[in-house]
């Protein structure tokens, strides 16, 4: 023996456990930085939504999937759409001077459209108007109240069967609430199952309760359009 010690071998699972941390840590921060410009972008788009007519109005008719909005109906500055969850909602007064809509004065429309789950099942009951059908639901920020039924049935335009039905109740948003009629809208699509409703509301004696009427103004749009 030359009396030299070999060196001693150490295990290799320190160098690997710190690389895949390196590795980690570099994941993450690029997630961070990812996720704070995706929500710089997002929010710098909804602003500039929020203030320009023109842009909500050609993108509220994309969601739609109409041609053109009905007249005199304007997307409220809430409307979005993201991954999942479309929620459109048109308004009868017109952008304000800084470009905005908030609420509503005497009608409106709201259509909303989700992955089919358990909690659509009372939504569906308040909109079909079961025996034990809650008296109210709540849609994103829209809380429907429905009373007495007017009438129901059964349409179909552009391709979409709409089960509906008339209520007298009201339509509260922050701090606007609306009386009147209520054409309450199941939304039937072929294909997978989502959860698509709609609300047409006005005044009493209105033609929110005339079946022809809600035919006409549901021709608009082509809510099953894939998008």
């Amino acid at each position: 023996m030359n009396g030299n010690t070999p060196p001693r071998s150490r295990p290799i699972w320190p160098w690997l456990l710190g690389g895949c941390l390196f590795v980690i840590a570099i994941l993450a921060a690029g997630a961070v930085l990812l996720w704070r410009y995706g929500t710089r972008k997002l929010t710098s788009a909804i602003e500039e939504r929020a203030t320009n007519p023109r842009l909500r109005a050609e993108t509220a008719r994309k969601m739609l999937g109409a041609k053109a909005l009905p007249r005199g109906y304007y997307p409220v500055s809430a409307t979005f759409e993201i991954p999942l969850l479309t929620h459109v909602c048109l308004s009868d007064r017109a952008p304000d001077e800084r470009g905005g809509v908030f609420g509503y004065d005497k009608r409106g429309f709201v259509f909303t459209e989700s992955l089919h789950a358990a909690s659509s099942l009372p939504i569906e009951k308040f909109f079909r108007g079961d025996a034990d059908a809650p008296a109210d639901a709540e849609i994103i920020d829209v809380h429907l109240r429905a009373g007495e039924e007017v009438r129901r049935g059964v349409i179909e335009t552009t391709g979409q069967k709409i089960h509906y039905r008339v209520v007298r109740g009201r339509v509260e948003e922050d701090d606007v609430a609306v009386n009147g009629l209520l054409a309450l809208m199941l939304i039937d699509c072929p294909g997978r199952k989502k959860e698509r409703t709609a609300v047409w509301f006005g005044p009493e004696g209105s033609e929110v309760a005339d079946e022809n009427a809600i035919r006409a103004f549901m021709s608009h749009f082509e809510l099953c359009r894939a998008r």
